[in-house]
C-alpha cells in the first residue's frame, strides 16, 4: 500500500479526545502511523487539507444500496458521498443474500453491511407471514456473519398491510435467536407504534423517529408518548431515517425541545430522495445543525456511536488504527432545504465532504466526494 501524509488538517475525533486540534496525520500500509502537528515522510503522497477538517470515517445508518430500479450502488451511497462504511436497512432478504453479496459487497470500495429484510425472505415477494423463516436468517447469517449486522421489518400499513404487529414480533424472535439487534420502519398506520414497542428492549432501533404522520411517537407538543419513553429508558434507540416522507422539522424540533434526541443519524438514502429532499449524508447532519445538536455530537452519533449499536469495527483517528477517515469542510451560506411534508427552512452551516479515505479489498483509497453536494 502507498504511504500518505495528510497535512494541516483539523481532527475532529470526539471518541479519541480530538477536538479542533490542528496536526498532519501519516499513513502506512493502511493503518495510522503517526499524528503530529509536523509530519514529513520521504516519497509519500501528500494531500493538503488546509481549510479542513478530518474525522473518523462517517457511517450512515440507514440506505438501500443495489442494483435495482429505486436503489444506487453502495458507493454512491458511501464513498462518492464521503461516507466510508453504510449499512443497508432491509434491500435484501435471506434468499437473495448469495447473489447481493456477489454483485454489491463485492464490488464496492465503501465498507457495506447488511439488515436483512424480515418481511420478504427473497425481498421480492408481497409479505406473508408464514414465509419469515427462522432457517432462512440462521443459514444467510452463518455464511455472512461479518455483513449481516441485523433484521429489519417494516411496521407500516402503506407497506405490510394489516400484518405489522406479528411481522415485528416474528422478526424480534428470529434476532433474538441470532444474537441480533432489530431494525423498525414506522409509517402510515395501522399499526400505531405503541403496539409493538414492548417488544423491542436494548439495542433496537426504531427507524423513521421524526415523522409528523398519525402513527407517531410523539405527541403534538413532542412529549414522546409512554411506551416511546418507557422503550428509550429499557435501551431502544431512535434513528432519524430521513427518507423521501419520514421526517418533519417542525416534529423533531419539538422532539428535541422536549429532550427526546436521536441516537442514529442516517438517511433512508435511495434513488427516489438522492437528489432531495435528502441528498446525503452531510445533508441530513447539517439538518440536524439547523436544528441546534452540536456538531461534536453529529460526529460521535455517525462515527463511533452507529459503529457501536451495529457491531462494526471501530472508526478511530489514532495511531494504529486502519485508515478509514472522512475529510469535509464547514461552509457557511443559505440553502432552503425542505423536509418531507414540504416544510422548507434556511440552512446557515453546511457539512461538505470533500473525500473518504479507507481500505478496501487490500488497497488503500482515497475517493473524491462528487454526489449529494449542495453547494
Amino acid at each position: 500500500m502507498s504511504t500518505v501524509l495528510l497535512k494541516n488538517a483539523v481532527l475532529m475525533a470526539p471518541q479519541d479526545d480530538l477536538w479542533e486540534l490542528r496536526a498532519d496525520v501519516l499513513i502506512e500500509n493502511g493503518k495510522i502511523a503517526a499524528i503530529e502537528p509536523e509530519l514529513d515522510a520521504a516519497g509519500a503522497k501528500v494531500i493538503d487539507l488546509a481549510g479542513q477538517y478530518l474525522a473518523p470515517g462517517f457511517i450512515d445508518a440507514h440506505v438501500h444500496s443495489d442494483h435495482a430500479p429505486n436503489y444506487i450502488t453502495a458507493d454512491m451511497c458511501g464513498v462518492n458521498r464521503g461516507n466510508t462504511a453504510v449499512i443497508d436497512a432491509g434491500t435484501v432478504g435471506p434468499l437473495r443474500m448469495d447473489e447481493y453479496y456477489q454483485r454489491s459487497t463485492l464490488n464496492s470500495v465503501t465498507r457495506q453491511y447488511v439488515l436483512l429484510n424480515a418481511v420478504s425472505p427473497d425481498s421480492t415477494k408481497p409479505p406473508v407471514l408464514e414465509r419469515v423463516k427462522y432457517e432462512y436468517y440462521r443459514d444467510a447469517y452463518e455464511k455472512y456473519s461479518d455483513t449481516i449486522k441485523g433484521l429489519k421489518v417494516t411496521a407500516s400499513y402503506s407497506h405490510v398491510g394489516l400484518i405489522g404487529v406479528p411481522l415485528v414480533i416474528n422478526a424480534k424472535e428470529i434476532c433474538n435467536r441470532l444474537g441480533l439487534p432489530l431494525t423498525v420502519h414506522i409509517g402510515n398506520a395501522p399499526p400505531d407504534p405503541v403496539d409493538f414497542l414492548p417488544y423491542l428492549d436494548r439495542g433496537d432501533v426504531i427507524t423513521h423517529s421524526f415523522h409528523n404522520k398519525d402513527a407517531c411517537i410523539f405527541y403534538p407538543d413532542g412529549t414522546p408518548k409512554p411506551e416511546a419513553a418507557m422503550a428509550r429508558k429499557r435501551g431502544v434507540l431512535f434513528d432519524v431515517g430521513h427518507g423521501r416522507a419520514s421526517f418533519s422539522w417542525s416534529m423533531a424540533q419539538a422532539a428535541f425541545n422536549a429532550g427526546f434526541l436521536p441516537d442514529l443519524m442516517g438517511t433512508d438514502l435511495y434513488k427516489p430522495n438522492m437528489n432531495g429532499p435528502v441528498y446525503s449524508l452531510s445533508a441530513v447532519l447539517s439538518k440536524m445543525l439547523t436544528l441546534g445538536r452540536p456538531l461534536r455530537e453529529c460526529i460521535d452519533i455517525v462515527t463511533r456511536r452507529t459503529s457501536e449499536v451495529y457491531g462494526l469495527e471501530e472508526h478511530r483517528l489514532c495511531v494504529g488504527a486502519q485508515a478509514d477517515l472522512t475529510a469535509f469542510r464547514l461552509v457557511d451560506g443559505k440553502w432552503d432545504l425542505a423536509d418531507s411534508v414540504g416544510e422548507v427552512r434556511t440552512v446557515t452551516t453546511l457539512i461538505r465532504p470533500t473525500m473518504a479515505i479507507n481500505v478496501s479489498k487490500g488497497a488503500l483509497n482515497i475517493t473524491e466526494t462528487t454526489l449529494g453536494l449542495l453547494d
